[in-house]
């Protein structure tokens, strides 16, 4: 019962410092009111209709060889208000602080678990808030080419009719139109905006609107229509990944049960008969039993996924 007491505290204590890092990691709220203003040209209240604050961007630092490094993109598409310093320093935190915890309740077998644990456990919240963020901006985006169609046929300019989305659409795409308004403003073509923004945020529905409005301006037509039959297929694309997501859900479920069965049935038996399991722990057999089956429950996991995972 002892082993078993010792087990539950470094849990509690893992739990405790992840759901400490993980404000800081998501901490990007409030600063963004003086972005904003400086975005739309005004006072923090007459930036955006709501006095809700999106997050703080970073835009990703460039290397000696010109591109963006991972951390910093990572955390722009993300939306973290961080820089990557600052993310790795709450990285090298977490796994020093769960380290210490495992160390003096568990000994170093769950010492180096935890610190396994905390150093993956950032990487994968910034993946899922990107993708959330991505899907979120990609349901917004065909509402927002609908504004722009609109205000073009109202007689509208290009940069004003941006201005005009950005006002009208909410977090997280809202603030990254006005941002493309303002780089206009000061020079930069608007296609070249979208297209920067489109790489920094692994949007590639801005991609096709930054070509579009190239195209446009240098063989003329209907700029206001073509954004029309972009926002159409931005739709249809958002219904057939729901229909694909639909039927794949019963994959998705196999790979989670799967994935938590051989964890609860060792919880099960650690509360039950924790003599007859403390052997995975306190033999280097053991050890290296728990490492396969991690090692091969993660493999299994992934794979499941992979196969039912579908791009749209």
């Amino acid at each position: 019962m002892r082993a078993y007491g010792a087990w539950v505290l470094f849990v509690l204590g893992l739990g405790i410092a992840l759901g400490a890092a993980r404000p800081l990691l998501l901490a990007s709220g409030r600063a963004l009111s003086r972005r904003v203003a400086e975005v739309a040209g005004g006072s923090p209240q007459a930036a955006l209709p709501t006095p809700a604050a999106a997050p703080r961007r970073r835009r990703p630092r460039r290397g000696a060889d010109g591109r963006a490094s991972g951390a910093a993109l990572a955390l722009a598409r993300a939306g973290v208000g961080l820089t990557p310093r600052e993310y790795l320093a709450v990285r090298a935190g977490a796994v020093v602080l769960v380290s210490l915890a495992g160390l003096a309740v568990a000994g170093p077998a769950a010492a180096a678990v935890g610190a396994a644990v905390a150093l993956a456990l950032p990487p994968w919240l910034l993946g899922r808030r990107a993708e959330a963020r991505l899907r979120a901006m990609e349901g917004q985006l065909a509402d927002a080419l609908v504004l722009v169609a609109s205000a073009l046929h109202a007689g509208y300019g290009l940069a004003q009719a941006f201005a005009a989305a950005g006002r009208e659409t909410a977090e997280p795409l809202g603030p990254y139109l006005l941002e493309v308004h303002r780089r206009h403003a000061l020079g930069q073509p608007m296609e070249d905006s979208l297209a920067d923004l489109a790489a920094r945020l692994g949007q590639p529905d801005l991609s096709l609107v930054a070509t579009a409005i190239a195209v446009e301006r240098q063989v003329g037509g209907s700029l206001a229509e073509i954004l029309d039959g972009i926002a159409a297929t931005v739709r249809e694309r958002i219904q057939l990944r729901q229909r694909l997501r639909a039927a794949t859900a019963q994959n998705r479920l196999s790979a989670t049960i799967l994935t938590l069965l051989p964890v609860g049935v060792g919880l099960l038996l650690l509360a039950t008969a924790p003599s007859f399991v403390s052997v995975l722990w306190t033999t280097r057999a053991g050890l290296g039993i728990l490492a396969a089956i991690a090692v091969l429950d993660a493999v299994g996991a992934l794979w499941i996924r992979r196969v039912s995972r579908i791009d749209v």
